[in-house]
């Protein structure tokens, strides 16, 4: 797993109504970067 990923799965259990849609975001959010 990549360090990118651990954070995400961290944010996603302190916003359990994150849906698929929201983390896929947050995901290309971080790539952009």
């Amino acid at each position: 797993m990549e360090k990118e990923e651990i954070e995400l799965l961290n944010q996603w259990r302190s916003h359990p109504n994150w849906t698929n849609e929201d983390a896929s975001q947050e995901l290309k959010v971080k790539e952009a970067h």
